[in-house]
């Protein structure tokens, strides 16, 4: 029997265009010329491109992949890795406490420094890897454009930590250069996890794991807020590089904010036409959009938004309130049926409820002649206020795809009539962004009566 799509994608592919760095909508355009593109279509490529700022990378390399530094300490002689108890010791003497207060004590036990210049690679290997391998893949995966310039990643100190240190708040960087490069050496330890928190987003690196076979490479923006938490064995020994452009304008944290950025000029847009009550000139921009969410929630106002939607929704919020848009949840439920029989399965008596394999069921519609309905169960507001919205009609045409959401799998199935031939209805359960400019006259919020 010939295959079927199945009616569980509800016509919502838009068939919209590759939304890589190079055709995606620039925030460079002008208004005017946001104002000639379909707000809906470049919403949907926005959200596509992801709301995600690539602020910290890290990546982990075996002994085949990054060469040994033969690390080279003033005083001491070479040290071999991964690192010995033994060596760790005589290393933590000649190092000096990497914090102190103002009157010379301690500020963080169990953290030592070694300035660069007591530090040399005897391994000429590992200069070429530093500048031509660790640090280039890390600039790529933040996304920091350093256009005609040549970065350079400066080395700036060795630190140990070993079990004594308590949870700590690292520097934040300096503006001045772009961010830090850390590679921790082959040394054993446990525990010791460190978080990059950046705009509401938060990375969690555990680098425990396999720490006296691999050599980790954790980059950052400078910005970034970081903690490491203890350890409870061993010794973390990581080198410190510092991310310099030599060029006139380095890429920052700044430049990272574009996915808001483009969505903050949409919305601008949207809002400032609504205003002149000439919605339908900037391309067939609709007087609301419905993103749908990537998760499934339970139907009731109560709404706890996780993943994606949390992000998106912290995103949109924000704007929404700096920009004066209303932004609203729907629980929808979608029902799609379709007429048909069932082919070679006499063994199946089927009824209310039950659910049939994908390859036994024939339609006798077309791929279009699917029966679609959207019912919208309830609408609340971000609080979890339920409200009342005159003048909204949402159909399954009006919905674009919020990150990684998707309709793939239905909720229920259901065969009205007994034996092989009937309608076979499946329902989709999902939740919806409702969001709007407050200067469009369109649509009014009733609050109470719902």
């Amino acid at each position: 029997m010939a295959s079927r799509a199945l009616p569980s994608e509800l016509d919502l592919n838009l068939n919209l265009s590759s939304t890589s760095p190079e055709n995606s909508f620039s925030v460079a355009h002008e208004t005017e010329e946001l104002q000639r593109v379909e707000i809906k279509t470049i919403f949907q490529q926005a959200l596509e491109a992801g709301l995600d700022c690539p602020f910290a990378f890290c990546e982990r390399y075996t002994c085949d992949d990054a060469p040994d530094p033969n690390l080279k300490i003033e005083g001491l002689g070479g040290l071999e890795l991964p690192l010995s108890e033994l060596d760790a010791s005589a290393l933590i003497f000649a190092c000096v406490p990497e914090r102190t207060d103002s009157a010379g004590l301690v500020a963080n036990l169990g953290v030592w420094l070694l300035a660069s210049a007591k530090v040399s690679f005897g391994n000429p290997a590992w200069q070429r890897w530093v500048q031509e391998v660790a640090g280039p893949t890390a600039l790529r995966a933040l996304c920091a454009d350093c256009g005609d310039a040549q970065p350079d990643f400066v080395f700036q100190k060795l630190l140990v930590h070993e079990r004594a240190f308590q949870t700590m708040e690292l520097e934040v960087e300096p503006d001045s250069k772009v961010g830090s490069l850390v590679i921790l050496l082959p040394s054993e330890f446990t525990e010791g996890k460190l978080e990059l928190r950046h705009d509401g987003q938060s990375k969690q690196m555990e680098l425990a794991e396999q720490s006296g076979l691999l050599t980790s490479v954790v980059a950052a923006y400078a910005g970034v807020e970081q903690t490491l938490s203890p350890m409870s064995s061993g010794y973390r020994l990581s080198l410190v590089y510092d991310i310099v452009h030599r060029g006139s304008q380095p890429p920052s944290l700044a430049d990272l904010e574009s996915p808001k950025k483009t969505l903050r000029n949409i919305m601008r847009a949207w809002a400032q036409d609504s205003s002149a009550r000439n919605t339908r000139a900037m391309g067939g921009a609709p007087p609301f959009l419905a993103c749908l969410l990537q998760n499934k929630y339970a139907h009731a106002v109560a709404f706890d938004a996780s993943g994606d939607d949390k992000r998106l929704l912290s995103v949109l919020r924000s704007l929404a309130q700096e920009l004066q848009f209303s932004l609203h949840l729907a629980h929808i439920e979608v029902t799609v049926k379709m007429q048909g029989h069932v082919e070679n399965d006499d063994s199946v008596a089927w009824g209310a409820e039950d659910s049939m394999a994908d390859d036994s069921f024939v339609s006798s519609f077309t791929d279009d002649g699917d029966v679609e309905s959207l019912v919208v169960i309830n609408i609340f507001d971000v609080e979890g206020i339920p409200v009342h919205i005159d003048g909204l009609t949402l159909r399954t045409t009006d919905l674009i795809i919020g990150p990684n959401a998707t309709l793939s799998e239905p909720d229920s199935e259901s065969w009205d009539e007994a034996g092989p031939s009937g309608t076979l209805s499946k329902t989709f359960k999902r939740t919806v962004l409702l969001l709007w400019p407050e200067s469009s006259r369109t649509l009014n919020v009733r609050v109470g009566d719902v």
